[in-house]
């Protein structure tokens, strides 16, 4: 008996095999959607010649798969594809693949090693994971187009290579490394990154990192000296450089501020919510970064010192040292956005309110927060990113308000307790598997609503909304 499920068309609809080395047969042309997902036993793959795409969530969840080989003829890797395959940790693309789409590699987190070469045209952003520790990447070394390169360096984010960058590892052409240097040596990237190196204890990083920069401010320095105090090797490095840029007139202290009164009698500084959040300035927004206190409850302020607040990319994420101990986030009215993956995995995280100021809520913001209930989307959300509210476990009951216009792909999908969401006309676009694996839902919408068309075309039951 066959392992595998193969349409008259050549495409791989489900493998029934029991893992571990696994090679795709000659006559497979695609590897369609969900064909292997979640198969936990699988540990290799072998892709035949003849396959030329690699469908939506292909391989998502296969958690012990170490190793993909790839077919000289596959040009298509779609979104989420390999997402969240842990033990994944070197990809070698083959020459020839033009398209790597959205999320394809996100949650990867092991990836050590990465080669792209220079006939990729299509690569989306966060195809890989942020937390990747990647060593080794190569990319499009070859290529000499100055457009597409740049275009390339957006694609993949300063962030993702900076790591490889600075460990000497990172294999591209000049285009790319002489736009990444410019891009790093900036201090919104100090801001966001020299935290988790000293965290990650990423001491060879730091040491590169600093000699790209020319100058820091006293101010600033001293904040990664104090952030470094349990590292003694790291503290060393920025007292070092500090020595070495200012004279010791320069680094005469300032006069230290008027010991806080008793609470409540003066508003908070920048240097108060400090203590809890690691924060940065974009523009005329302040932005969180991070998290540092170990509260179980969060109140996120509505601005600093008169700007706005916006809560950044990875704020809350798994990637915060206590990020497991949050359960109640309270925004105060103020708050603008909520990043790309801000508060996701908070595996504890019980109860959310939002400000009426919100926005926009960004991909993956909320999923894996796996004991969040309900919550409600205020008035002025014009959208809801890619798998925002994926993997919400339990999840019941959620209200769209007339502002939202689009609702991204998997936002609600796997959301096993979801059992109904109120959508109004106002929502003109909802990605294709939007909430795929949700099976108790019933979508309430307007009988000439897109909700009502797209609820019929993908087979989700709906009532008029009059009913509920």
């Amino acid at each position: 008996m066959s392992d595998f499920i193969i349409d008259e068309k050549g495409v791989l609809k489900k493998y029934t095999g029991a893992g571990g080395d696994v090679v795709i047969p000659s006559d497979v042309t695609k590897i369609g959607k969900y064909a292997f997902e979640k198969c936990s036993n699988l540990k290799s793959v072998i892709i035949s010649e003849g396959v030329t795409n690699i469908d939506e969530a292909a391989f998502a969840f296969c958690e012990n798969l170490q190793s993909v080989v790839f077919s000289k003829s596959v040009r298509k890797i779609d979104e989420v594809a390999f997402y969240h395959c842990r033990a994944l940790q070197d990809i070698t693309f083959p020459e020839g693949i033009t398209d790597i789409l959205g999320y394809a590699f996100a949650g990867c987190e092991n990836m050590k090693s990465i080669t792209i070469p220079d006939s990729v045209t299509n690569l989306k952003k966060y195809v890989f994971s942020e937390s990747a520790r990647i060593s080794h990447c190569v990319v499009a070394p070859g290529l000499q187009d100055e457009e597409q390169s740049k275009k390339l360096l957006k694609s993949l984010g300063p962030e993702f290579l900076a790591l490889p960058f600075l460990h000497g590892t990172l294999e591209t052409n000049e285009v790319i490394l002489n736009e990444l240097t410019r891009k790093i040596t900036t201090k919104s990237f100090r801001e966001k990154r020299i935290p988790l190196w000293i965290e990650e204890q990423e001491s060879e990083a730091i040491a590169k990192f600093l000699t790209l920069v020319k100058k820091m401010s006293v101010e600033e320095l001293d904040v990664y000296i104090e952030k470094s105090q349990n590292f003694p090797e790291i503290r060393a490095m920025f007292l070092e450089y500090k020595n070495r840029l200012y004279s010791a007139e320069a680094l005469e202290k300032k006069e230290e501020i008027q010991m806080e009164k008793e609470f409540g009698l003066r508003e908070k500084t920048l240097a108060d919510y400090r203590k809890d959040f690691r924060i940065a300035k974009d523009g005329d927004v302040y932005s969180i970064t991070g998290y540092k206190s170990e509260n179980e409850t969060v109140f996120i302020p509505g601005n600093i010192n008169g700007l706005p607040v916006k809560i950044g990319f990875l704020a809350f994420s798994w990637n915060v040292k206590n990020n497991s101990k949050i359960k109640a986030v309270y925004m105060e009215e103020g708050v603008l956005d909520i990043g790309d993956n801000a508060f996701h995995q908070c595996e504890n995280l019980q109860t959310v309110m939002l400000p009426e100021s919100l926005m926009s809520i960004g991909d993956v913001a909320f999923a894996y927060c796996e004991r969040l209930q309900t919550i409600s989307i205020p008035n002025n959300v014009t959208s809801i990113g890619n798998f925002a509210f994926q993997y919400c476990l339990n999840l019941e009951h959620i209200t769209i308000p007339d502002s939202v216009k689009s609702i991204g792909n998997f936002a609600f999908g796997d959301c096993p307790k979801l059992q109904n969401i109120t959508i109004p006309d106002s929502v003109e676009s909802i990605g294709k598997s939007a909430f795929r694996n949700s099976p108790k839902l019933t979508i309430y919408c307007s009988e000439t609503s897109y909700a009502r068309k797209y609820a019929e075309q993908y087979g989700i039951p709906w009532k008029p909304v009059e009913t509920k």
